[in-house]
């Protein structure tokens, strides 16, 4: 489900440039060439009808992000919700990146957080991956240590919401946003999180990625 570089809408969506055509809702975030999708911490986000694209959380996958924070807050990368679970990919306004499953106001059903802090205003890739019962948070192709607080082991029922980029019930995220790529049923390999950065590195070079 990548949005890289397109800029292209078509009556106010994001275009997937993948063959599954996820077309993305834009509510409010500007897409700043050649950057990618400004959201402003207001009241900016993505949003995508539900599919069944979307329940991978069980098996092997993995998400991942170009992107740059604009501020530190919880900034909600992807959340989806049935209003009694949901599940949530983020950067924490600790600047931590977490995988997070919830029962909502009652526990965490699945919850990792990067041991590193990234920084405000930096591009950087994230990859967020698992295989098997393990989890693993990259950065610039590199493996982070990572706390596990609940790890894999749960079921996720299929949540079937309304996917949302950049915001959860009336929080919204600061952030430009230049890719998003989802693998589901795999969980790639550290040499191949580290091809997929160094693609990403030649592709967007505006970007700086070290």
């Amino acid at each position: 489900m990548p949005f890289y570089k397109n800029g292209l809408c078509d009556g106010g969506k994001a275009i997937d440039k993948s063959k599954y055509h996820n077309n993305a809702t834009v509510t409010g975030a500007v897409w700043t060439p050649p950057y990618g999708y400004t959201l402003d911490g207001i009241d900016d986000w993505l949003s995508i009808p539900d599919s069944a694209n979307w329940d991978f959380i069980n098996s092997n996958f993995t998400l991942s992000f170009v992107l740059k924070v604009l501020s530190a807050k919880s900034n909600f990368l992807w959340y989806q919700s049935n209003g009694v679970r949901d599940i949530i990919f983020s950067v924490g306004s600790n600047m931590k990146i977490a995988i997070n499953a919830r029962l909502i106001g009652v526990s965490d059903l699945i919850l990792y957080t990067s041991s590193t802090a990234i920084s405000l205003n930096t591009w950087y890739k994230i990859d967020m991956v698992r295989v098997g019962s393990s989890a693993y948070i990259y950065l610039n192709g590199q493996s982070l240590a990572i706390t596990t607080t609940v790890g894999f082991g749960t079921s996720i029922p299929d949540l079937a919401g309304v996917l949302y980029i950049g915001s959860a019930d009336a929080s919204y995220s600061n952030i430009t946003l230049a890719e998003i790529l989802l693998l589901k049923g795999i969980g790639l390999t550290q040499a191949l999180v580290s091809q997929h950065y160094l693609s990403a590195k030649r592709r967007m070079p505006w970007a700086n990625l070290p």
